[in-house]
């Protein structure tokens, strides 16, 4: 009779199925299937309480929902303020409006909120309020520049 070398009881996982190998008298090894176990279940306290009234996605992306309307207020107000059009803002105003969107921006990088697009967004508009005469001047140009485009597109 051949002498066996795995040890009693080894067991061996193939795809989600366990195998165990036991000694038996007839043959050197015979195999037994087990079922996998079970899958892993997402733990309770990252699934929405029951009742909620509000938006589970609003929950998760509540920073970044805050940075964009930072931002979108931080553009309306220096944009509103602004005296000349074309001129540079007052950075006693948009200093400030900057620091108050980079604040929920960070917090919802720091959070790994899965919607990026969201604090970027109003970190980008509070931005463009700090630079609101040199942002309006680049968005002229590029709208100059497409419609030459186009005409010459158009014309040939």
């Amino acid at each position: 009779m051949p002498q066996c070398t795995a040890p009693r009881g080894a067991v061996r996982v193939l795809r989600r199925l366990r195998v165990s190998v036991q000694r038996s008298a007839a043959a050197c090894y015979s195999f037994t299937m087990e079922p996998a176990p079970p899958v892993l279940r997402r733990p309770d306290h990252l699934d929405a309480p029951p009742g909620s009234k509000v938006l589970p996605w609003m929950q998760a992306h509540a920073a970044g929902l805050t940075a964009l309307v930072f931002g979108a207020l931080a553009f309306i107000i220096v944009t509103v303020r602004q005296q000349a059009l074309l001129a540079q803002p007052s950075w006693r105003l948009a200093v400030p409006l900057f620091v108050v969107t980079l604040v929920p921006t960070v917090v919802a990088l720091v959070r790994r909120e899965k919607s990026y697009a969201l604090p970027l967004l109003g970190l980008g508009l509070a931005t463009a309020a700090m630079f609101l005469g040199l942002f309006l001047e680049i968005v002229g140009i590029t709208v100059i520049v497409i419609g030459v485009v186009l005409a010459l597109s158009n014309a040939m």
